[in-house]
């Protein structure tokens, strides 16, 4: 996955790994990042604390339709944001108005199911530009997470993903300054994870597998086609992961994981290894999440590429300080391929570290302030190019009633790069209406 995807960005726990997804800070103006998941209903055998927007506030959430022990949960979003700088670009910014259309069904089990936890999300989303008519598209995708104890002290669980979308300039690793589109470029991503854990006594043993799919289309910016294609892979992973509950609540773990992936053009072929070590805390109504820190290892099957390594560490912990207020921080360090080459023509491989803090404040028991910050280091290999990103929002959410929602949402990245033709700044307005069922 390319870096850039820097704001409203969260990080999951796999195996002492990290995946992206959506967080839970509610976005107007940012397209939906793929592989999506739904938080667990347990960890580690206890109920998750809710933060402040997952509480339940039955006056005022969807009931839904009830079939065959399945909550049915319809919806539709329209909204429109404003966007100073739709191309990403250092000089001669381009604004323009965003319209988007997002229809979206989902469907969970109930407890009375059985067993069996489901949660079935899918969506499509109509994306139309005020002037640039051109740049219009439409995205859909859908996730799908399976769960099941089978023992008091096992679980199984599959998460599945799918998304067709088109990517934002900002998101871009290309060697050349950004600027104007006729249209933007589709990705495409499946994901399947499979995870089982068990435990045996304050022992606890983790497997995760996993395989991922992406394609990329390419585009030509002022009479430069840049080659995504070279991008299309298959990624298959596997690791282990070993816990100890030291006392309730905590419970510090070691991990690794290895990665193989094949490319459709076999430039970027690779193994990847990271061994880490860290802790899940689980301190009812106080701390949950993962944090880690480790070695990260990608070595190429290519000579000239060769293989990069350094220091990796992945942050995701929500904190619960009273019942009104939720502080999340997330973060990590992630190993990607781009279409960036040095002067030899060798490939660049981009080291991108993250770190991201949120803040849901409950205003009123119908109104929610939310606000993040994030800053990302991107350094290239081989051209010698380094980029930092800083991001910040804020959002306002009224729910009206347990069928309508509004969000007003303002989002700030700017982008400093060490050689010049990278940087740019970005503001974002947007606002949005939810009607549900």
């Amino acid at each position: 996955m390319q870096a850039g995807r820097f704001f409203g960005l969260a990080l999951a726990i796999t195996t002492g790994s990290l995946s992206l997804v959506m967080p839970a800070y509610a976005q107007v103006t940012e397209m939906p990042s793929p592989g999506a998941v739904t938080p667990p209903e347990v960890y580690y055998g206890q109920p998750v604390p809710e933060g402040v927007l997952q509480r339940a506030r039955p006056e005022l959430q969807p009931q839904g339709v009830v079939l065959e022990g399945l909550q049915w949960l319809p919806s539709i979003t329209p909204s429109a944001t404003y966007d100073t700088n739709i191309f990403a670009t250092q000089s001669h910014a381009t604004g323009d108005f965003v319209f988007r259309t997002r229809p979206e069904i989902d469907v969970r089990s109930l407890p009375e199911a059985g067993p069996i936890t489901m949660n079935l999300d899918g969506y499509v989303q109509d994306v139309r530009y005020g002037n640039h008519g051109s740049l219009g598209h439409d995205d859909f995708g859908g996730t799908l997470d399976l769960g099941g104890d089978f023992e008091p002290t096992g679980r199984l669980a599959s998460h599945t993903a799918f998304n067709y979308y088109h990517q934002d300039p900002a998101s871009f690793a290309i060697s050349s300054a950004n600027g104007a589109l006729h249209t933007l470029p589709v990705e495409k991503t499946f994901i399947e994870d499979l995870t089982g854990t068990h435990d045996v006594g304050l022992l606890g043993l983790a497997l995760n597998g996993g395989y991922e799919r992406d394609e990329f289309q390419n585009f030509t910016i002022n009479g430069v086609t840049f080659n995504q294609k070279q991008l299309n892979d298959n990624a298959v992973k596997f690791g282990p992961k070993l816990s100890y509950e030291v006392s309730p609540g905590l419970r510090p773990f070691v991990a690794g994981q290895y990665i193989r992936r094949f490319y459709d053009h076999g430039v970027f072929d690779s193994n990847s290894y990271a061994f880490t070590g860290g802790s899940d805390f689980d301190i009812h109504e106080l701390i949950r999440g993962t944090a880690y820190a480790g070695y990260d290892v990608r070595d190429y099957d290519s000579s000239a590429i060769g293989t990069v390594n350094g220091f990796t560490y992945g942050l995701n912990l929500s904190w619960f300080p009273t019942e009104l207020l939720t502080l999340t921080f997330s973060g990590g360090q992630n190993f990607s391929d781009t279409v960036i080459t040095s002067s030899n023509g060798t490939p660049s491989v981009l080291d991108a570290k993250t770190v991201r803090g949120e803040a849901d404040y409950e205003l009123l028991r119908q109104v929610i302030l939310s606000g993040v910050v994030a800053y990302e280091n991107d350094n290239y290999t081989q051209v010698s190019r380094t980029d930092n990103i800083v991001s910040a929002g804020a959002s306002v959410k009224y729910l009206m009633n347990r069928y309508v929602s509004l969000v007003g949402e303002y989002t700030y990245s700017d982008r400093r790069s060490n050689l010049n033709g990278f940087n740019f700044d970005r503001h974002q307005i947007g606002v949005a209406l939810t009607l549900a069922y």
